[in-house]
């Protein structure tokens, strides 16, 4: 099917990400103050515990699976008779030994079956490997973005802050001249302690962030990191195509891994009413007169008159009834999930695109001219100092919005098992 193939690739990728651990980063080191991506989620695939879980659960179903393709074990056996008897068995004059060789042939390819069953659920481990590198990626990617929002609110809280702090001094500057009255100044004062609060509280955040990104790679103090990155702005995908990849959420592929899976245990189950066969030769020695020896050969066969598997049957068949029901489920919760999220990132998108290509170039040319004016003695510092304060509200507007993105993006990224970018 197609999302495996697309789940493959993705896979590939990871793994080529995973690899590169080996032969080191500079960046990874983070000898300077600056991190990318990559570098990141480098760190991140290099020390996550879930990944160390998966591969020692595969490695177990790989031995599972090797276990399943062997044949059953011969039986040797040896038989003494007629010894340490009475009369004519006295002793061991009279003994009788039997020596067997035994052999189990498993019949309706039981073998074939039980290995079937066997790499299936090797099959649903790996797709729970791939689904969770993708998931690692996925809140790399969140982690990392929600850094870069919360510097550049840092820096913007920083600007604000000095715009207020120039604002008092050309409050007070006009107070001094009569032209503003003690309650602008008193009002300029509260906007500078309002903006030291504020600055505050955004480095919180941003520090909050760094450690929440740290803590990823296993680190207990978040490092100084600069991010120089800018959060991805890329148009949704349709909500079409976005539907056509809800078959990659991974409970959905582990659910048809899980059918699979039982449907191979049905086929075995219904195997398993064909009894096996045990075939066997030998050679019988006897010590009486010359010491006779004569070979013999026999055959075993189960009587299927009581139990011919049934049980197992009938629980096997429910099993696949149970897995559809579950799958045709959460299938349907996903979609309406999926929906909700792609009209709640296209909002998002919108409103991030309209601030920074509409309103903040409005806001940066309105302030320009505001300057010019200010410079030739048209407009007091006053205006100039507005102006700057409404180009920051938008920014900040943009910052809010971009948050959304990073949110509503990620949802639907853990719904599809997919960058959107990909889509």
């Amino acid at each position: 099917m197609h999302y495996f193939s697309t789940y493959r690739r993705q896979f590939f990728i990871l793994t080529i990400a995973s690899l590169a651990l080996l032969f080191g980063q500079e960046a990874e080191e983070l000898g300077d103050s600056s991190l990318t991506f990559d570098a990141a989620l480098t760190r991140v695939l290099k020390v996550d515990p879930r990944l160390a879980l998966m591969e020692a659960q595969l490695e177990e179903a790989a031995g599972l699976a090797d276990q399943a393709a062997v044949s059953p074990n011969p039986t040797l056996e040896a038989e003494v008779e007629n010894i340490l008897g009475t009369g004519p068995f006295e002793g061991m004059d009279a003994a009788e030994t039997t020596i067997t060789y035994a052999q189990e042939l498993e019949t309706a390819g039981k073998r074939r079956l039980r290995t079937a069953v066997a790499e299936s659920g090797r099959e649903t481990l790996r797709i729970g490997l791939e689904a969770l590198q993708l998931q690692i990626a996925s809140e790399t990617r969140v982690a990392f973005d929600r850094v870069v929002v919360a510097q550049r609110r840092l820096d913007l809280r920083k600007q604000e802050l000095e715009l207020a702090t120039q604002n008092l001094d050309e409050t007070r500057r006009l107070l001094e001249a009569a032209r503003v009255s003690a309650v602008e100044t008193a009002r300029a004062e509260l906007a500078v302690r309002e903006r030291n609060f504020a600055l505050r509280q955004a480095d919180r955040e941003e520090l909050a962030a760094r450690e929440a990104l740290a803590n990823l790679w296993g680190a207990s103090e978040a490092p100084f990191i600069q991010i120089t990155e800018q959060v991805a702005l890329t148009e949704p995908p349709s909500l079409e195509k976005l539907e056509t990849h809800i078959g990659n959420h991974p409970d959905l592929r582990q659910l048809e891994a899980g059918r699979n899976t039982s449907e191979a245990e049905l086929e075995l189950e219904e195997a398993n009413a064909t009894s096996n066969v045990e075939v066997f030769g030998g050679i019988k020695y006897t010590r009486e007169d010359d010491g006779d020896m004569a070979f013999l050969v026999g055959v075993g066969l189960p009587l299927p008159l009581f139990d011919r598997n049934q049980g197992n049957i009938r629980a096997a068949r429910a099993r696949i009834t149970a897995l559809e029901a579950e799958r045709d489920t959460l299938s349907r919760e996903l979609l309406l999930e999926a929906r909700s999220s792609w009209r709640d990132l296209s909002s998002a998108f919108s409103d991030a695109v309209e601030l920074r290509e509409t309103l903040l170039p409005a806001a940066e040319n309105a302030l320009t001219q505001t300057l010019e004016g200010y410079r030739e003695g048209r407009y007091p510092l006053l205006n100039v100092l507005e102006g700057r304060q409404a180009l920051y509200d938008i920014q900040e507007a943009e910052l809010e919005a971009l948050e959304r993105v990073i949110q509503t993006r990620a949802a639907l990224e853990r719904l599809t098992a997919t960058p959107l970018s990909n889509l």
